[in-house]
């Protein structure tokens, strides 16, 4: 068998320029998938929290529901055991809900004992005649 042997050298013009492109693009590359990754990992950080605060308020509402029925069972009057449980289940909803929670705080047993002196002037009218 015989061998020959045959020497190709090629040259490409502008050669450095093209390895500098490329270095260029593998760099920008790089830090637009560092970006991309550094980007995802804050939003799954945000979806924590969110779903840690979410979680707290459902949890909070269970407890001021449960609450409300255990005042209720135990021979509270329903409006009274809301006057207390209400406000504390509003407030676990951000600030609008902590000012209507606190308005609900005055605003129930006020209208509770407005109604209450109602019916107490409507008996003591009733006995008059």
């Amino acid at each position: 068998m015989v061998e020959k042997r045959v020497s190709v050298r090629l040259s490409v013009v502008g050669g450095k320029e093209a390895e500098a492109a490329f270095d260029s693009l593998g760099t920008r590359g790089s830090a637009a998938m560092k970006h991309l990754g550094d980007q995802s990992e804050q939003s799954f950080q945000k979806v924590g929290r969110s779903s840690g605060a979410m979680r707290a308020s459902l949890q909070n509402a269970s407890y001021q529901v449960q609450d409300f029925a255990v005042q209720v069972a135990g021979g509270t009057d329903a409006s009274r055991a809301m006057a207390q449980q209400l406000p504390q289940l509003l407030s676990g909803l951000g600030l609008v809900g902590t000012l209507m929670g606190t308005a609900a705080a005055i605003a129930i047993p006020l209208a509770v004992h407005f109604l209450g002196v109602g019916r107490d002037a409507e008996t003591a009218a009733k006995g008059v005649q």
